[in-house]
């Protein structure tokens, strides 16, 4: 009898025990969703005002995950191997053949692909030393094709000056593109709340801030069209001066230098007097007029002073006889006295 009570003893605590822990469950449950039902709306209106805000940034996401981690070391990786470099170059050519030089580097832009941003040629005159006509143009040559076009050029003329300049713009490019690339991570989260907007007061603010978002976008997009056409083609500033007389620009001995001096010095003599011969013919018409001019002056001139001159005599001719009757007048006063 003991064995049976103790038995039925543990099976009643065994009992109580398993009815008390289900009875705890049923009320944590039941407050659970008391709870759960309360909050609800107030989650509903904290995102509501979390709608119309101005600013969404990329500091206000969730904490970065792995996948985002390993992205961004991509990134950094394909912007040290692929950098965005700009590069300009000027030249100045002399040719004797300035219609030829030009014809050819016009027909070599088209060959590499480029393009003439723009040109200018002036001069054309008949007093200049060297030359007669000036070209100055800025060309825009793909940058894979920048080598050939330099070689070229140099086989067509004579460079006398050349420079080279890079400049790399690769950080002000990626944080360009990382300023785009959050604004349309915003974008995209204004117009998911724009859908569930209700309040026109928020549908207001979204709108006035997406409008503000795109134009942000568009800015950006167009700094990043210009920085790649910069990097895709590179400019080349192309100064052509017509000579007759080819510059020398390797490195010359004692006697060279002597005998190209002397070949300068003649043929400056030479260019000088037929500069002067040409000057002179075609301003000959004007110069007769002005020896007309001044013959005439210098005729009248004269004229002037003879005629002066005679008067001046006839005065000095006239003074004697005036004086001697003077004289005669005093001497006869006396006695008629």
């Amino acid at each position: 009898m003991k064995k049976i009570n103790l038995r039925l003893l543990t099976t009643a605590l065994i009992l109580v025990a398993i009815f008390t822990s289900a009875c705890g469950a049923k009320k944590e449950a039941s407050y659970g969703g008391r709870t759960g039902s309360v909050a609800m709306p107030e989650a509903i209106e904290e995102s509501a005002d979390n709608a119309v805000q101005s600013e969404y940034t990329s500091d206000s996401t969730a904490p970065e995950t792995e996948g985002e981690i390993t992205s961004e070391s991509k990134n950094t990786n394909s912007v040290e191997t692929n950098r965005k470099l700009i590069k300009r170059v000027q030249m100045d050519v002399e040719t004797k053949d300035f219609e030829g030089l030009l014809e050819a580097v016009n027909s070599k832009v088209e060959n590499l692909n480029g393009y003439m941003e723009s040109s200018e040629v002036s001069g054309n005159t008949y007093f200049n030393e060297n030359g007669s006509r000036y070209a100055s143009m800025v060309i825009r040559i793909p940058s894979k094709n920048l080598k050939s076009f330099v070689a070229a050029v140099k086989e067509m003329g004579n460079v006398v000056n050349s420079s080279e300049s890079t400049e790399d713009i690769t950080l002000q490019y990626v944080d360009v593109e990382s300023h785009k690339n959050a604004l349309i991570v915003e974008q995209e989260r204004l117009i998911d709340i724009l859908k569930n907007a209700k309040k026109l007061e928020d549908i207001i603010k979204i709108e006035n801030r997406l409008s503000d978002v795109r134009y942000e976008i568009e800015s950006y997009e167009s700094q990043i069209r210009t920085f790649d056409n910069l990097v895709d083609y590179s400019t080349i500033t192309l100064s052509i001066n017509e000579v007759r007389h080819i510059t020398p620009v390797e490195d010359e001995t004692v006697l060279q230098r002597m005998r190209s001096g002397l070949s300068s010095t003649f043929f400056n003599l030479k260019t000088g007097a037929q500069n002067f011969a040409v000057w002179f013919v075609v301003n000959l018409p004007y110069l007769i007029i002005w020896a007309i001019i001044i013959a005439a002056m210098a005729f009248s001139i004269k004229k002037i002073l003879k005629k002066v001159e005679n008067n001046n005599m006839k005065s000095n001719i006239k003074m004697p006889y005036t004086d001697n009757k003077v004289k005669e007048e005093t001497k006869k006063d006396p006695a008629d006295k």
